[in-house]
């Protein structure tokens, strides 16, 4: 399936009906770069102490950081 996209002016009923609909929505550019920045700068210590996945089913490659969103108020 493929996930719709909406620009950030977009009324929060269609997007809520897409996340309805589809279990998610995706808005374009609704940060700015130096709010990106400063949002990676706030979870990259988290990210960082994060193991990679034990096996294949976890994902060798794969950081799965839980609490992402309690730990930093940029993501709130």
């Amino acid at each position: 399936m493929k996930l719709e996209h909406f620009n950030a002016r977009t009324e929060p009923k269609a997007i809520a009906d897409a996340i309805r609909r589809d279990g998610a929505a995706i808005i374009d550019d609704v940060l700015s770069k130096r709010e990106t920045d400063a949002v990676e700068a706030e979870l990259k210590p988290w990210i960082d102490r994060t193991s990679f996945g034990p096996d294949e089913f976890s994902g060798k490659c794969t950081k799965r950081t839980g609490g992402l969103v309690a730990r930093s108020p940029l993501c709130r």
